[in-house]
């Protein structure tokens, strides 16, 4: 992480003006860019982390639940917020795809902090991804 920020740093080109915004401006996009970079790798690894549990059949922690929606529902209303004010309209669709992953992320920390203790019984049952989809079918 450390490295990408100092490759971005050192790669920025370094624009020149008269009124000595340049260096302030080009320091926030920088630091703008380090943080989309470091909440991508959390949300990666969120994602990740939520993938193996339910290949195991197992409740995410609520530890982790938590932490999901710490850090992914602040992104969801920054890319909502972002796809509301985007012009020209079609710069909506990247804002949208990304409030739509991080809301997911939401959703499921949500889900998993409210979960009430180890999940019970296997797939097709109502604490299975398959029993809550099919459930919502009905």
């Amino acid at each position: 992480m450390c490295a990408c920020a100092l490759a971005l740093a050192i790669s920025s080109p370094r624009a020149a003006r008269a009124d000595g915004w340049g260096d302030g401006l080009r320091a926030l996009h920088d630091l703008v860019n380090v943080a989309i970079g470091v909440a991508l790798v959390a949300d990666l690894a969120l994602l990740t982390y939520d993938v193996v549990e339910a290949a195991r059949g197992e409740m995410p922690s609520r530890a982790l639940s938590i932490t999901e929606i710490v850090v992914a529902a602040p992104q969801a209303a920054v890319a909502l917020t972002a796809a509301w004010w985007a012009e020209p309209p079609r710069a909506r669709a990247p804002w949208l795809a990304a409030s739509a992953f991080t809301m997911t992320l939401t959703v499921h920390g949500v889900w998993g902090a409210l979960a009430p203790g180890p999940a019970v019984g296997g797939p097709g049952t109502a604490r299975s991804g398959l029993g809550i989809g099919m459930a919502g079918s009905f």
